[in-house]
């Protein structure tokens, strides 16, 4: 196998760590692996050949953003919707991804919904919450969703603490930086494949992130071996 053979292998594949990322992700993954000598100019050149890639570079905007401080894992979680409205039709209904981190370890969760009625809002983060973990408080913005009695209630009978980012020009919530990362790489996949069907790989993407981002932490926020 040519080593351009191997990239191709390791990025269109969604369950590989490096795959639909950007060049120094993809060069991490591949020294990491070590099965094959790739330098990261010659990964940059070859992802400048691949459509998924060239198609869907995201625009580098930099905010503003309030600094948090936290205790240890699941101290704090942020959250927020990414819209997907606009690919529903072809993803069972599902117009919406709830996103949620944990701000210490970055530990991810994905779960997508039909709406973002508060009720819906509710169900997915109540399905992460039944994982095991509990945060001490989440933050959101302003959104009805968020603001919706099931949703303070489920907080409340978890003694949750939800707080409200209070400045909309100052981005405070990591959701959202989150959200921009996982939305390249379902963008660059959709255009991989010539299909605006995501759904069944979402699994994969989540994964992906936990795996590049917070390789010490499992699901249950213990610190792993190395």
């Amino acid at each position: 196998m040519s080593w351009e053979e191997y990239l191709k292998e390791i990025y269109y594949n969604p369950v590989n760590a490096g795959s639909f990322s950007g060049p120094d992700k993809l060069y991490r993954y591949v020294k990491k692996a070590g099965k094959y000598v790739i330098s990261k100019y010659r990964i940059r050149k070859w992802l400048q050949r691949q459509e998924p890639y060239s198609l869907q570079r995201p625009l580098v905007r930099k905010f503003k953003r309030n600094t948090v401080i936290t205790l240890g894992i699941d101290d704090q979680w942020d959250a927020d919707l990414m819209d997907m409205t606009k690919f529903a039709k072809e993803n069972d209904g599902y117009a919406y991804i709830l996103v949620v981190i944990d701000i210490f370890s970055k530990y991810l969760w994905l779960r997508p919904t039909l709406d973002k009625r508060g009720e819906s809002i509710t169900a997915a983060l109540k399905a992460i919450l039944d994982e095991g973990r509990q945060p001490t408080r989440i933050r959101t913005d302003k959104g009805q969703e968020f603001k919706s009695r099931s949703f303070n209630a489920l907080l409340k009978r978890n003694n949750i603490e939800h707080l409200y980012a209070q400045n909309t020009e100052i981005k405070a919530n990591y959701a959202e930086r989150v959200i921009k990362t996982v939305k390249a790489k379902i963008y660059r996949y959709m255009t991989y494949k010539q299909s605006q069907r995501y759904v069944d790989r979402l699994e994969d993407f989540n994964n992906n992130y936990n795996s590049v981002y917070v390789p010490s932490y499992d699901r249950y926020g213990s610190r792993q071996s190395q």
